[in-house]
């Protein structure tokens, strides 16, 4: 299982800064902020922690409660706060990718900011999962 490392708060404007440059401020936080909002009813903005797994990175709400999720891919259910994160930043990255926009291509998405996270859409009794590793104890450093 691959786990994610909170960012330190002091380095969280150098990391975003050298994994995306300027599109960082300008293209995916606000992307993801959108896809948050669009996604979850229970979202009404806040405050983001800052992971990395290995080159990857993703950011999740502050939130010990989770959130409800109303996917337009037909997923209904309640997601952990890093899951949701991961899944807010998947549909970010995607929706970013597939725009032509100057910094951001379709090439630069896959080398350097696609996540390598593992998800599994059902569990063994058959009933829907988050993602591997989504348990908020995993995620913390």
């Amino acid at each position: 299982m691959t786990t994610g490392q909170l960012g330190p708060e002091h380095r969280r404007a150098s990391t975003t800064a050298a994994l995306f440059g300027n599109a960082f401020p300008f293209q995916i936080e606000p992307a993801a902020y959108y896809w948050a909002d669009r996604l979850s009813p229970d979202y009404h903005g806040g405050y983001w922690l800052f992971y990395t797994v290995g080159p990857a990175f993703y950011m999740a709400p502050d939130s010990d409660t989770g959130f409800d999720v109303l996917s337009p891919n037909g997923y209904e259910g309640h997601l952990s706060s890093e899951a949701f994160g991961i899944v807010v930043c998947l549909f970010a990255y995607s929706s970013l990718a597939f725009k032509s926009r100057p910094g951001f291509s379709s090439e630069s998405a896959h080398t350097e900011i696609t996540p390598h996270v593992t998800f599994r859409s059902r569990t063994k009794a058959g009933a829907p999962a988050e993602c591997y590793g989504s348990k908020r104890s995993s995620f913390r450093a």
